[in-house]
């Protein structure tokens, strides 16, 4: 996950599916088709197209320069969420040229991670945990479309996971640390329910 230029973030986790590596690319004027992964994530593809913000241009931009996913299309940016947790925040996703599907959530700064793959030994999720200056502890992602349902496991019990179409949130009660966060049980369609490890 590329750092943000304010920091939000006070703890970040690898992101399950897919992490960053740097690379330059080539810019094109031509039409992004929307990458493979994205036939599992259907919420995302029927999704209105929504004007890109300005954190979504920015990390866009960081994206398209540093990343191995090729060009952001930010013509295809998509709003799958709003009003997220105490910031009332947004999220948006958008695809990439090099085969990612992007999210970002729209926090007094921004958190955001690109997913080129979803993985059925992570139960086809992709997370990131995140926290900052009035922002409790937060697991966010995208599911895919064989996902019915995700829990958050803590050391203090089990609490259902926001999930909005293809992509998830929650927001943990203030005092919870990073090391209360043990892991997502994600429920499938076919019944099994995967339990994910939220390792730092």
């Amino acid at each position: 996950m590329l750092p943000t230029k304010r920091v939000l973030i006070a703890a970040v986790a690898v992101i399950s599916a897919a992490s960053f590596t740097i690379i330059a690319f080539s810019r094109t004027a031509d039409a992004i088709e929307l990458p493979p992964v994205a036939q599992e994530l259907q919420s995302f593809v029927q999704a209105e197209r929504a004007t890109a913000p300005e954190s979504v241009r920015r990390f866009g931009e960081r994206v398209s320069e540093r990343t191995p996913y090729g060009a952001a299309d930010l013509r295809a940016s998509r709003l799958l969420a709003r009003g997220l947790g105490v910031t009332r925040a947004n999220a948006y996703a958008f695809p990439t040229a090099g085969g990612a599907v992007c999210l970002l959530i729209d926090e007094r700064s921004y958190v955001a991670t690109c997913v080129p793959h979803l993985h059925d030994r992570f139960g086809r999720i992709a997370w990131g945990i995140y926290s900052g200056s009035g922002v409790p502890q937060t697991v966010y992602g995208l599911a895919s479309d064989v996902v019915t349902s995700i829990a958050v496991e803590t050391t203090m019990g089990t609490a259902r996971v926001r999930l909005i179409g293809n992509m998830f949130h929650w927001q943990a009660t203030p005092g919870t640390s990073r090391e209360d966060i043990l892991a997502l049980m994600v429920t499938q369609q076919d019944g099994r329910v995967i339990r994910v490890a939220l390792s730092r």
